[in-house]
């Protein structure tokens, strides 16, 4: 399913938005990709967004109470309420207080509110959402017992019939193109904030541990795929400078690498990332627009491989194969 129409209306409301100064922790927490990388963004967050979107717009009964974990700066957040769910009460939660004065300030509306909040203790009653979601911020950000800490917290603040919605990389395409690392060492993580990573096999593994059963908090999970076309080529190349700047063919790492993996914030790690995606999208003549139009969602069953993996759970009834009718 392509989301090129969706995208390319966003993609002009992005182009001619105005973003006041973000804070330090944006970069360091791998928000604020609107602002400083939306070559990136299109693909990997406002494409999820969209997604979602069309899931909410194709539901019966439109949810009342959204949540969404790991909502960064919030310009996701407000677009999802403005342009699929004007009627309901959505709360962004993240970890990063700055990060969610930030939303408060620039994107609280009502029926949008910004909160900071852990997602493995969240401070909600028991079945107080319809929907959950969460566009590349959970399970890959955490070891395998802090996801699963995360994925019961969102079975007890959901409804009964409520759904998670949520996206995390393909380990074969992040991990896996920067560096083998099968025990999950962190002086091999190609970024400090994915710790945990998963092939399609071992996702469908993990998630399926929480679903059937009186003490499972969900029925039934899909995991679907989205990559981009355009993109693609344009991330693996960049790993792969990345990669061989790291680990030398000759097995000997430059006095510079190490220094800079050492000592240079995360902040400036980031921002340089987001230049090499920007000057090989260049260098190959892709554009922000070939981007938007690149965008592809497979359904589950479809395709194994894309750059990440689209979850949903639903905690109760059984569930509708909505996202394959959400186009």
């Amino acid at each position: 399913m392509k989301l090129a129409p969706e995208l390319e209306i966003y993609l002009k409301e992005l182009e001619k938005t105005s973003f006041s100064k973000p804070p330090r922790e944006a970069l360091f927490s791998a928000a604020g990709g609107e602002i400083f990388g939306p070559e990136m963004h299109l693909a990997f967050n406002a494409a999820p967004y969209l997604l979602i979107g069309k899931q909410i717009k194709n539901m019966p009964g439109p949810p009342g109470r959204i949540l969404e974990l790991g909502c960064g700066t919030g310009y996701g957040t407000l677009y999802l309420k403005e342009h699929f769910a004007p009627a309901a009460s959505i709360f962004g939660v993240d970890r990063v207080p700055a990060l969610v004065k930030y939303a408060s300030e620039n994107y609280s509306r009502s029926g949008l509110r910004f909160i900071n909040g852990n997602a493995s203790i969240l401070p909600f009653r028991e079945g107080s959402f319809d929907m959950v979601i969460a566009v590349f911020s959970i399970i890959h950000t955490m070891s395998r017992s802090q996801s699963r800490n995360c994925l019961l917290e969102i079975g007890r603040i959901l409804k009964p019939g409520g759904t998670l919605i949520f996206t995390t990389p393909n380990r074969n395409l992040s991990q896996n193109l920067y560096h083998e690392n099968p025990g999950n060492d962190p002086g091999l993580f190609f970024c400090h904030l994915l710790r945990t990573e998963y092939r399609s096999d071992e996702l469908r593994s993990f998630l399926l541990s929480f679903c059937g059963g009186e003490k499972k908090p969900f029925n039934t999970v899909s995991i679907g795929t989205l990559s981009n076309t355009a993109l693609l080529p344009v991330w693996k190349n960049t790993l792969a400078k990345l990669r061989k700047k790291r680990f030398p063919e000759s097995g000997k790492k430059s006095l510079i690498s190490i220094l800079v993996r050492r000592f240079l914030p995360s902040g400036f790690k980031a921002r340089y990332f987001f230049r090499m995606v920007r000057s090989e999208c260049r260098r190959r003549g892709i554009s922000p627009l070939d981007i938007a139009r690149g965008a592809r969602y497979y359904p589950e069953g479809e395709r194994k491989e894309g750059e990440h993996f689209v979850v949903m759970m639903e905690k109760g009834d059984k569930m509708k194969k909505r996202m394959q009718d959400a186009g």
